[in-house]
């Protein structure tokens, strides 16, 4: 097994290569969590059964908290809270407080996962009707 490396990308403390499936898959730790996959990483941010609808109502531009928990229906306040301040750690959502309000809207980063999140969707509506 070689030693740990650098991998020169923030957050990424080292690598180390181990065998999986047919494939060699390289562990690694980022921000002081192991991850043998980077799609681990995707799952955790994007994850969750408000996070892309969340992300789509932002995707047509800033909103209002009390617009996104109207949108959103049955999601409570605290649990709303909570997915936003996860997107917003995660440099997906920026929150900006205005007079009387609080706007959220998408940052670049954020608009680069709507077509990932698009994506998911697709495929979860496929697999829902293969799985019927």
């Amino acid at each position: 097994m070689p030693a740990p490396l650098t991998a020169g990308v923030p957050g990424v403390l080292s690598c180390l290569t181990l065998s999986r499936g047919q494939g060699t898959m390289r562990a690694f730790r980022f921000r002081g969590t192991q991850y043998l996959d980077p799609a681990e990483i995707a799952i955790e941010v994007l994850g969750g059964k408000w996070k892309p609808p969340i992300l789509d109502l932002l995707s047509t531009g800033p909103q209002r908290y009390v617009d996104l928990e109207a949108s959103l229906g049955d999601i409570t306040p605290p649990m709303l809270v909570r997915q936003l301040r996860q997107l917003e750690a995660a440099g997906l959502v920026d929150r900006e407080s205005r007079p009387r309000h609080v706007e959220y809207s998408l940052t670049r980063l954020g608009r680069s996962v709507l077509p990932i999140v698009a994506d998911l969707r697709a495929w979860g509506a496929r697999y829902r009707a293969a799985m019927r």
